[in-house]
């Protein structure tokens, strides 16, 4: 089946799943797992799905088409209220530098223990937490991808990696630390380890007024190592828009020890009206020159126009998505609607590296239809300047999405 099939279907699948998941929202057909004597198993399933195109692309523009952003299928199973492990293989594409789809591997294998609260650990195969922008689920983030500079700053996190994960979690805080090694089912070299830390919360939390500050910090202390080259690091990112691999903006590779990146975030929510932002700087640890620093910073913003506005989540110490009764036309419910704005900048030149400066400007339109489908449209203009590849270029995508879970 080729994606051109598959994304008409996907949007006839949704079309026909919006019933079904209108009526979980009502608790008129809630599935709650299947019971395996005191353990509950639940399937869990996860799909992105997107069409776009580029124009007015100096000297050129991506390539425009059909894409199987994420698309993950497996299980997760509560054995009690203490232990749970999860089972995920994602058979989608991921970014500029993963398989594409009908290339499955290994997502999430970990397991789980909350019975000494605040604290949860996590051990096994899964994505780490770091930032608060993917410290959101992808399934509720305001636009299609982060932000350059979060995607630079927290460079493994970039699918689900072998680690250990200790976290505290509040009514308004959440905090961790983590270990972590090399991804896993993309054959990465075994001797990459990295640190991680978070801790941010709700400093203010009134009726109609939330605010939101954090910092985290990432240490590599082993950077991976191809097979001929000596241990190093390559920044680089596609400019926010993956439906095609192409990324102007990027550091080559940088022979280095080591890496450390480190930031604060911010988060204002007022009633309809969400604001958020996130600033970092990259330092690298070189072996063969002078240390660069590269750096970088995004801001948001969010207008509910239907349904209730992003709630702050302490699981996730972030907020989650806009939500609203199921959609029913004949009784004026159209589900939760928003638009956003975000500009993000990130600043690869330091030293005699010249990798490249970013601006991309964004605007979204989110539609939930039910809380576990949604259709974001979003156009951006990106500018890279500097760099072996400056570019500027606009694009239009449209992703359709589902998940039970």
């Amino acid at each position: 089946m080729t994606l051109r099939i598959l994304f008409p279907g996907l949007a006839a699948a949704l079309l026909f799943l919006t019933p079904a998941a209108q009526a979980s929202q009502d608790g008129e057909a809630a599935v709650e797992g299947v019971r395996l004597g005191s353990a509950v198993l639940r399937p869990y399933a996860y799909g992105q799905f997107d069409v776009g195109n580029a124009f007015r692309g100096r000297p050129d523009s991506p390539d425009g088409g059909v894409e199987t952003r994420r698309f993950r299928l497996g299980g997760e199973i509560d054995f009690s209220d203490s232990w749970m492990a999860s089972l995920i293989g994602d058979f989608g594409g991921e970014g500029q530098d993963g398989p594409r789809l009908g290339t499955a591997r290994l997502y999430e294998a970990m397991v789980e223990y909350s019975g000494l609260k605040p604290f949860k650990l996590r051990a096994g195969a899964f994505e780490p937490t770091l930032t608060m922008e993917d410290s959101q689920s992808s399934a509720s983030t305001l636009f299609l991808e982060q932000a350059a500079i979060v995607t630079l700053a927290g460079a493994i996190v970039d699918g689900g990696r072998t680690g250990v994960e200790l976290q505290a979690i509040g009514d308004r805080y959440t905090a961790l630390l983590g270990l972590f090694g090399s991804r896993v089912g993309y054959g990465d070299d075994e001797r990459e380890r990295a640190l991680t830390g978070r801790l941010a919360g709700l400093v203010v939390q009134q009726e109609n007024l939330a605010v939101h500050l954090g910092a985290d910090v990432l240490y590599r202390f082993r950077t991976p190592q191809e097979a001929g080259q000596r241990p190093g690091v390559t920044l680089s990112t596609a400019p926010e828009y993956t439906i095609t691999p192409e990324s102007y903006l990027s550091t080559g590779f940088i022979e280095a020890r080591g890496m450390t990146s480190g930031g604060l975030e911010a988060g204002v929510a007022s009633g309809p009206l969400w604001l958020s932002g996130e600033w970092y700087r990259i330092n690298v640890d070189r072996t063969d020159g002078k240390n660069p620093w590269f750096g970088g910073y995004y801001a948001q913003a969010a207008w509910t126009l239907l349904g209730k506005p992003r709630q702050w989540d302490s699981k996730d110490g972030a907020w989650g998505a806009p939500t609203a009764p199921r959609l029913d036309p004949a009784r004026g419910e159209w589900g939760a609607l928003e638009v956003g704005a975000r500009f993000s900048h990130a600043n690869l030149r330091s030293a005699e590296i010249d990798g490249g400066q970013q601006d991309v400007w964004s605007a979204s339109l989110g539609w939930w239809p039910a809380e576990s489908l949604r259709a974001l449209l979003q156009y951006q203009h990106a500018r890279v300047t500097g760099g072996e590849d400056p570019h500027r270029f606009q694009a239009v995508t449209l992703r359709l999405q589902f998940r039970l879970d």
